[in-house]
C-alpha cells in the first residue's frame, strides 16, 4: 500500500513493483481525509513515513 498526497506520484510508486500494490491519495495534514483512509484499510503491519524535507 502505498499513501501519497498526489495521484499521479501514488500510482507511479505503485507500478514499480511487480506485486499488486494498492495506493491511495492522502493528505495527512487532513484528519477527515485520514479518518476515511482508515475506512478503506483493514490493517497495517509496518508503517513508513518518507517525509521529504
Amino acid at each position: 500500500m502505498i499513501v501519497a498526497l498526489e495521484d499521479d506520484v501514488a500510482e507511479a510508486l505503485s507500478a514499480e513493483y511487480d506485486q499488486e500494490v494498492r495506493h491511495f491519495v492522502c493528505d495527512i495534514a487532513d484528519l477527515a481525509q485520514v479518518k476515511s483512509l482508515r475506512s478503506e484499510i483493514d490493517r497495517i503491519d509496518v508503517l513508513v513515513n518518507n517525509a521529504g524535507v
